[in-house]
């Protein structure tokens, strides 16, 4: 398991209500949230150890150009370097997010996860009752 630095791992999502989720910060957010991991390059770790920066202050433009905004992130050890939870208006936004920020050179790799807030993870589970009934798997 990764342990991040700034607490991002303990980001509470809940009380889902009328597409406005409320998390641990006390915020509403009306857009999806997601999550973007990342590792970066030995190239740019050697960077940054030269000159350092808080790089989660600097995405902050690259997120508004796409309409959204960076909620909470953290610094890891482990798998990834990085970690930011973000909102943006929608799965397109978030893609172009992930992919100028690869294009960037900077990461070797990443992934991005959309969030789902308490009361979707419910209906979730609540639907996976009927799939469940329906589906035969394989033996």
């Amino acid at each position: 398991m990764d342990a991040c630095a700034h607490g991002a791992s303990t980001l509470a999502v809940s009380g889902h209500t009328n597409g406005q989720v409320s998390g641990v910060l006390g915020e509403d957010w009306s857009m999806p949230l997601y999550m973007y991991e990342a590792a970066y390059t030995s190239e740019s770790l050697a960077a940054q150890i030269k000159e350092p920066k808080d790089r989660l202050e600097l995405v902050g433009p690259a997120l508004e150009a796409a309409g959204g905004k960076l909620v909470v992130g953290g610094y890891c050890f482990g798998e990834y370097d990085v970690v930011a939870v973000y909102e943006a208006p929608g799965d397109t936004a978030a893609a172009a997010i992930a992919l100028a920020f690869a294009a960037g050179g900077a990461v070797k790799s990443a992934r991005t996860t959309k969030l789902l807030s308490g009361q979707e993870w419910i209906e979730a589970l609540r639907m996976a009752q009927s799939v469940a009934a329906q589906y035969r798997p394989a033996r």
